[in-house]
């Protein structure tokens, strides 16, 4: 992957945070401006990395029963799998990495798999991590996830958006509330 495919990805997901009233930055960037924002470590430009900002996020469960008994059933949302898995970055060369396993586990466990997926929500603090994600998550297989930039499948409109709220980098990130806004 290239300083431009990084770019891409940001220019994505700005055209999706504009599209959202909540998000910290709602301006669409092409990728050249992307690419021609101030650089903070080569090759990633401020454009590429997520901004700290203060937010709030909240997640209400209830068990099926409760929300029949609330009338909300039109409106639920079932959660399928849930997994916590941790480990460390480095790994043998073909070993299987944390996000890897915990995919693979989260898969196993709702009977699903990356194909049956329509929308993904996932942790951007830097625009490189979306892409290295895409091969985690199994929506391309190692080495081709610039493949799903280049041809729009995740973006809005594509086979699977990715963050289509605008993600953290243009949601903004913050920290502690990231994890259940996404």
């Amino acid at each position: 992957s290239t300083a431009r495919h990084f770019a891409m990805i940001s220019a994505k997901n700005s055209q999706h945070g504009a599209l959202n009233p909540y998000a910290q930055f709602r301006d669409v960037l092409t990728v050249e401006q992307v690419l021609d924002a101030p650089m903070v470590a080569s090759p990633l430009t401020l454009s590429m990395c997520s901004p700290i900002g203060d937010g709030a996020a909240a997640l209400v469960l209830a068990s099926e029963a409760k929300v029949r008994q609330l009338g909300l059933m039109d409106r639920a949302i079932r959660v399928r799998s849930s997994v916590l898995a941790s480990g460390w970055d480095y790994v043998e060369e073909g070993e299987e990495t944390v996000p890897q396993y915990a995919a693979r586990l989260a898969y196993e466990t709702a009977g699903l798999g990356p194909a049956d997926l329509d929308v993904v929500e996932l942790h951007d603090a830097s625009s490189p991590a979306e892409l290295v994600y895409y091969e985690h998550l199994g929506l391309a297989a190692p080495g081709e996830g610039i493949r799903l930039v280049e041809d729009g499948v995740t973006s809005l409109g594509g086979r699977t958006p990715v963050n289509p709220s605008g993600g953290l980098l243009r949601k903004g990130h913050p920290i502690g509330a990231s994890g259940a806004g996404q």
